[in-house]
């Protein structure tokens, strides 16, 4: 099966990787491009540290690495949670969900009284972490390390490839990524067919629903493992 990736390069190549190794062929055509702000991060009095996405992890330095290494690092999901240890730091906890989950863990974890939670953070963010976590007495630093950025180029060199290679599936993981494949498809020619919808959310399903004439599956769980196995059912 030809199965559409456009997440960043930095991602598209490890999830092109998955499915070759299940027997798919994967089309790349990254719809955004990941610039890091330049944010810095003021070590006073942080007591921990919040991680919603692996690009958080890259947009940190070695020296941010090191001066955090032994705080307690809070992971969205495995992935994240994985990076961050390969990055250097020693004391991380995974979610191995969504944001919601995350602030559970949190909660169960650590005293409000730690310290300062820092949230390094994409401009663009499903959820809200640091207002739920606020709201019961955490003092939170949201850090937009991050940027997703559509760019014109990618989105001329994605309609060419989608163009040649004619995907059959497409696997979506955000909200504005489905809103970005939306608009693409809006410009294809005619005749292409629309592949068919992987979503690893219901809020990442949610764009097609409201614009009508997609097939969609939704993941089990929030994670690539069930993203990829929902191309099966």
């Amino acid at each position: 099966m030809r199965v559409l990736v456009t997440r960043p390069a930095e991602d598209a190549a490890r999830t092109a990787a998955r499915l070759e190794a299940a027997g798919h062929k994967a089309v790349i055509a990254p719809l955004f491009a990941i610039k890091p702000t330049g944010a810095a991060i003021d070590p006073a009095g942080v007591g921990g540290i919040l991680l919603t996405s692996r690009n958080g992890v890259r947009t940190l330095s070695g020296e941010d690495v090191a001066r955090f290494a032994r705080l307690p690092v809070f992971a969205v999901g495995d992935a994240t949670a994985q990076a961050a240890r390969d990055a250097g730091f020693q004391n991380v906890t995974s979610a191995s969900s969504d944001s919601a989950a995350l602030v559970r863990v949190v909660r169960r974890a650590i005293s409000p009284h730690t310290g300062a939670l820092v949230h390094i953070a994409g401009a663009h963010v499903a959820g809200d972490v640091a207002g739920d976590l606020k709201r019961v007495g955490f003092a939170v630093r949201r850090i937009v390390a991050y940027d997703a950025v559509a760019e014109d180029a990618l989105a001329v060199a994605a309609r060419d490839t989608i163009i040649r290679q004619a995907p059959e599936m497409a696997l979506v993981y955000s909200e504005r990524a489905a809103e970005a494949l939306i608009g693409l498809y809006a410009r294809m020619p005619a005749w292409l067919a629309r592949p068919g919808i992987a979503a690893i959310s219901a809020r990442a399903a949610r764009p097609f629903a409201e614009a009508g004439g997609w097939k969609v599956k939704i993941a089990s769980r929030l994670d690539e493992a069930a993203l990829l196995a929902a191309l099966e059912t």
